[in-house]
């Protein structure tokens, strides 16, 4: 039996947060059509339970598109960076830029909900979902892709499907480095007895003995917690009761916030960078089906953001189908690489406790925490304006 056909302008296939923002900035600024393919159900694909840290760019472009970040989370007033064991420290504070906040923890369910309502408010875009993509060629200056029961023929091809395993014959994943560690991620309860400066719109990054330690405030007396720590060390965590489990939060990361008095189902998963390209010509490959960073910086989804600003700037001027894929891939090559070395450098510099690492990490911190000008210029690099 013949499928039916359906002409695109454009066709993203993968329908999740980075998916969703591309449909809707092309909607708000582009009369191309376009249409979102995304293998999962509605309610699937909105039921992302992890948080994520907006930097301020990033919100500027939600702000822009309708989006109410101030209703999906928590505003960052402040980072707060330490050093187990050390003197250094410092502290970014929104009020020193006179901005309202750094950026802002979000429910990635609830944001990605609601770039969907977004979406039927844009009759240009139309949604497929539970569509799982099994066929692509390009031929003839335009991509034909079908699943089971349907196909387009599109001028455009973009995957933003961060899980490419299940399209292994469109995309090739290289592993570029394993950094030998999992990340623990879990929420966790405080109770309040913590300085009130630092309750509530305070995100921390605690660089302990096992790996970097990062708290983000997801409700009044929760945090979304994620600590970077070898396999077995993993393993062993989990293996801990809740009470032992917050025992040894609490040893690592102080009495800050207060005492940490219950985690909840705590899951651990490998850090890899990865870095994935297209097995077919023409087709643009952005977000973490592009590459996924080590969570450490906080910058995964905010590099999407900038590789989905990128992309719709090219589909605005019509760029060539023929060759966009290249022209795109060379012009976010710069921020790309600086963004993995910039992740890269902190993870190297803040896992060891040789002194020749320890000593000028923590003399870097305590001239941040005593120069103004050097807080607002790394506050602005948070904050994603380059």
């Amino acid at each position: 039996m013949s499928l039916s056909s359906i002409n695109t302008d454009v066709c993203i296939v993968g329908g999740g947060s980075v998916g969703a923002l591309l449909a809707l900035h092309l909607a708000h600024i582009t009369n191309l059509s376009v249409h979102l393919i995304e293998q999962q159900s509605y309610d699937d694909v909105c039921a992302d339970p992890r948080h994520i840290a907006l930097a301020a760019s990033t919100v500027d472009t939600m702000t822009q598109l309708g989006i109410d970040c101030a209703t999906l989370g928590y505003p960052i007033k402040q980072i707060h960076v330490s050093d187990t064991g050390h003197l250094g420290q410092c502290r970014l504070q929104a009020s020193e830029l006179n901005v309202p906040a750094l950026g802002y923890v979000v429910s990635l369910s609830a944001l990605t909900r609601q770039l969907h309502l977004q979406l039927g408010d844009h009759p240009q875009v139309i949604v497929h979902y539970q569509n799982s993509i099994a066929f692509h060629e390009h031929s003839n200056g335009h991509h034909h892709i079908a699943s089971d029961t349907q196909q387009w023929v599109s001028q455009y091809c973009v995957v933003a499907a961060g899980n490419s395993q299940r399209m292994p014959w469109l995309l090739k994943t290289e592993i570029q480095k394993d950094y030998g560690q999992y990340g623990v991620v879990a929420n966790i309860k405080v109770a309040g007895n913590g300085p009130q400066r630092y309750r509530h719109t305070t995100a921390f990054e605690r660089f302990t003995k096992t790996g970097p330690l990062a708290m983000l405030p997801i409700e009044d007396d929760t945090y979304n917690m994620l600590w970077s720590m070898t396999q077995d060390q993993a393993k062993a965590f989990l293996a801990h009761s809740s009470a032992t489990q917050c025992r040894l939060v609490q040893e690592a990361f102080g009495t800050r916030l207060g005492r940490f008095t219950q985690m909840d189902s705590p899951v651990m998963f490998p850090l890899r960078l990865t870095q994935q390209q297209s097995l077919h010509q023409g087709i643009i490959v952005l977000g973490n089906a592009s590459q996924t960073l080590h969570p450490i910086a906080g910058q995964g989804f905010n590099l999407a953001h900038r590789d989905v600003v990128a992309l719709v700037r090219l589909l605005a001027d019509k760029h060539p189908p023929l060759d966009i894929a290249e022209t795109y891939r060379k012009a976010r090559a710069r921020d790309r690489q600086s963004t993995i070395q910039v992740t890269d450098w902190l993870l190297h510099s803040f896992s060891h406790e040789l002194l020749p690492f320890v000593l000028p990490r923590n003399l870097g911190l305590l001239a941040m925490q005593k120069s103004r000008w050097l807080r607002q210029w790394f506050a602005r690099l948070a904050m994603g304006y380059r």
